[in-house]
């Protein structure tokens, strides 16, 4: 069985985001610490896959940046013929590789507004993540 997929929609659900008023950018003591959580419900023929990311800076066991971003994509997936790339592998490391960017890219602007350096953060191995969680389950 073939299956392919068609992107509906990337929303952003949840954005808070905490600066502190003194950083000292000078120090170089600055720790990131970045969590990624993903989650799916297939229902009907619709795919739904929320990301979401948790990230904060740390500079002398202070938090200094606190971030978390939480955006879901929606994809619509037909199966017929041969099978490509299952739903669950789609879910878990395709569908969240296609909204990362969007959430690296709010994240930047964010922190740019705050009137700190942009945070870029770095790509993420997605088949390595899901790897990890399914050893983990």
């Amino acid at each position: 069985m073939k299956t392919t997929y068609k992107l509906l929609h990337i929303l952003l659900l949840e954005s808070n985001y905490k600066r502190a008023h003194f950083i000292d950018f000078d120090s170089g003591n600055i720790k990131n610490e970045i969590d990624i959580k993903i989650n799916h419900i297939k229902k009907d023929g619709q795919l739904d896959v929320t990301l979401k990311l948790i990230f904060i800076s740390k500079q002398n066991e202070n938090n200094v940046i606190e971030a978390v971003i939480t955006m879901i994509g929606s994809f619509l997936f037909e199966t017929s013929g041969e099978v490509n790339i299952p739903v669950e592998a789609f879910a878990t490391i395709n569908a969240p590789a296609i909204i990362f960017p969007f959430i690296r890219e709010h994240l930047a602007t964010l922190t740019m507004k705050s009137g700190v350096q942009p945070v870029f953060l770095p790509p993420v191995n997605f088949i390595q993540l899901a790897k990890q969680a399914k050893k983990k389950q």
